[in-house]
C-alpha cells in the first residue's frame, strides 16, 4: 500500500510515482493543456509542491486499490512515535518529578 495525504473518493485524480520519492496527483488529465498537480515528497514528511504541466502523452496512473490514505501506512510513522514519546516525557514526566521534590522539601 501507498500512504497519499489526500482524500481518496475522488476517483477522477491520477496518482503516478515519479521516483522512489514523489507521487504525483494530478487534478485532471487532458492532452495538450496545462494540467493542475501536486507533488508528494516521501522522503520528507510528505511535503507537497502545487503547480501545473504541459501534458502531451497519457501518464501511467496508479491503481487506485494500492493506494491508502490510512495514517498507520506512512512511512515515517516510526519517526512521529518517537518524537511523540521524546515529547511526553518532557511535557508529563519531567514536571511530574520536579513538582513531587518541591513537595518532599517542603516537609
Amino acid at each position: 500500500m501507498i500512504y497519499v495525504p489526500t482524500d481518496l473518493n475522488n476517483n477522477n485524480y491520477c496518482y503516478v510515482l515519479i521516483d522512489t520519492n514523489i507521487i504525483r496527483e494530478y487534478k485532471t488529465i487532458t492532452l495538450n493543456q496545462d494540467n493542475d498537480y501536486t507533488d508528494f515528497n516521501t522522503g520528507n514528511h510528505y511535503n507537497s509542491f502545487s503547480s501545473k504541466e504541459y501534458i502531451t502523452t497519457q501518464p501511467i496512473c496508479v491503481d487506485h486499490n494500492s493506494l491508502t490514505n490510512n495514517f498507520y501506512y506512512r512511512n515515517d510513522f516510526s519517526h512521529i512515535l518517537v518524537i511523540f514519546f521524546i515529547m511526553s516525557i518532557f511535557i508529563f514526566y519531567l514536571p511530574y518529578k520536579l513538582i513531587l521534590r518541591f513537595y518532599r522539601k517542603g516537609r
